[in-house]
């Protein structure tokens, strides 16, 4: 079955229901799929109108920071012809997500529900029951499931404008529709971007594009750093010959990382690796950027201020900003304030164990990550499901709403070394095709030769790498306090 079921107080029997229909949902149903006869039906529940996830929320001019072709399903190619190092925007990716949904429909019975929210469920013997609610209809579904995968991810939500005191300012963020509008462009007053990550980024890049020479800040907080887009994916001949393979520079970074030397770690990774706007930035949650792309961004910004934004207030002189370290600054009448401010970890979300103790249930959430991709997790957490190794199985999750919020300086050296040891646990438990269908894999921007060298690396030194990464892991939790360990239902024997 492929059409939407749009019935109240429905039961719906499965063999899968997977919560999200995100990049990490539709991963989580390509491998699925590798497992489920065509008859066997799977249910797929997103609250949005179509697949995407996150992509369907976000502002119009984000663009993929990575080249495209790893940016899909499982092994499912790009419909849509581009060269390769072309960083896709909005509609572009929506579009290849449409395909991977359509490619998937051939390969099991598929029953899609969007608009449809995930109330909750329960676990039984040998089933899971769901309830799955669309609002403004009266009743609901309920699925009774063998398997079922929540695939939520990082349940980004757009950012509202900040509720600042001025009233003689404009407060919005990119995804309104007054952002890079007329009344933006007529207004000719200074702009003020509040963040430093990849929203901040892309937003400071297209504003520098569409208003050169126009007065535009950033507030930065402590500084945000890059991969170095012209390191990780060189084009044309030298990516035979030049640059380094992703997982490459992720080893170097993790075997340097003992726990507590992040601080270190952070300035060797900028060295070698980075770019940032400021000189010393202390956070990192694995972006990408372009010398060039960082250089307009330079040439455009008035000004890049080290500190947080506290509020803007109205005096007799007119707007003034009020920063943490009390310094403060006047902005004219009509200056336009875009919120660009992080936005994971701003909910509180209740812990989930990635697996549950019946390993009936996958929950690809914040509060236990083994991978910060949620791609990586749909797609190989799905394949142990299914394998019954995931219960064996000792991957490292961390909980990203704790990292995030008191641990901000350990980002990177975590995901670095979380995401080595994890690969190189797996590398045990799956066959060699898992990973040879796995087009996500950003390695593949650089071709077979390239990328043998780092494969012979991890296997002759897998449990050297695997001790020397799960001893720092070990060392940063007890340190801070913050869970980053396998499982207590999981077994531990690494």
């Amino acid at each position: 079955m492929n059409d939407n079921i749009d019935s109240t107080n429905a039961i719906l029997d499965c063999e899968l229901c997977i919560i999200g229909a995100g990049i990490g949902g539709l991963n989580a149903l390509h491998s699925a799929s590798s497992y489920l006869k065509a008859t066997d039906r799977v249910v797929l529940v997103d609250q949005h109108p179509l697949p995407g996830g996150m992509w369907q929320d976000t502002y119009e001019f984000v663009r993929l920071h990575q080249p495209h072709p790893m940016f899909t399903a499982g092994n499912i190619a790009w419909k849509k012809r581009m060269p390769a190092e072309h960083l896709a925007y909005r509609h572009e990716v929506t579009e290849q997500f449409a395909h991977c949904l359509n490619e998937l429909r051939h390969r099991v019975d598929l029953v899609t529900l969007f608009e449809h929210i995930y109330q909750g469920h329960r676990e039984f013997d040998d089933i899971v029951e769901i309830d799955i609610l669309k609002p403004h209809a009266q009743g609901a579904v309920k699925i009774r499931a063998k398997r079922l995968i929540k695939a939520t991810g990082y349940n980004v939500k757009p950012a509202p404008p900040l509720s600042l005191s001025s009233s003689e300012i404009h407060s919005t963020s990119p995804t309104e529709a007054v952002f890079l509008g007329e009344e933006m462009a007529s207004s000719n007053t200074p702009i003020l971007i509040v963040g430093g990550g990849k929203t901040a980024m892309d937003t400071a890049h297209a504003l520098c594009q569409r208003f050169p020479g126009r007065e535009i800040r950033m507030v930065v907080g402590q500084g945000v750093m890059f991969f170095n887009r012209d390191t990780f994916f060189k084009t044309g001949i030298m990516r035979w010959i030049g640059g380094v393979v992703f997982f490459e520079g992720f080893l170097d970074l993790a075997l340097r990382f003992n726990g507590s030397n992040f601080d270190q770690v952070n300035q060797y990774r900028l060295k070698k690796y980075g770019l940032a706007l400021t000189k010393a930035p202390q956070q990192f949650h694995v972006g990408v950027i372009s010398t060039e792309e960082l250089a307009l961004i330079r040439s455009g910004l008035s000004e890049v201020i080290e500190d947080y934004l506290d509020d803007i207030v109205d005096t007799p002189a007119g707007p003034k900003a009020i920063l943490r370290s009390g310094r403060e600054f006047d902005l004219p009448a009509g200056s336009w304030i875009i919120n660009c401010t992080g936005l994971i970890a701003r909910q509180n979300v209740e812990y989930e164990p990635y697996i549950s103790d019946t390993g009936r249930v996958l929950s690809i959430n914040m509060t236990s990550m083994p991978f910060f991709l949620t791609s990586y997790c749909g797609y190989f957490l799905t394949h142990l499901m299914y394998r019954e190794a995931l219960l064996s199985t000792p991957l490292y999750a961390a909980d990203m709403t704790e990292l995030v919020v008191k641990g901000k300086a350990a980002v990177g050296c975590v995901a670095e070394s979380a995401t080595i040891l994890n690969v190189l646990l797996i590398m045990k438990a799956l066959p060699v095709q898992v990973f040879n269908d796995c087009l996500i894999d950003t390695n593949r921007w650089y071709p077979l030769p390239r990328r043998l060298p780092i494969v012979l690396r991890f296997m002759l030194n897998n449990q050297r790498f695997a001790s020397q990464c799960q001893q720092a892991l070990d060392c940063f939790s007890s340190n801070s306090g913050i869970s980053i360990a396998p499982l207590p239902h999981v077994c531990r024997q690494i």
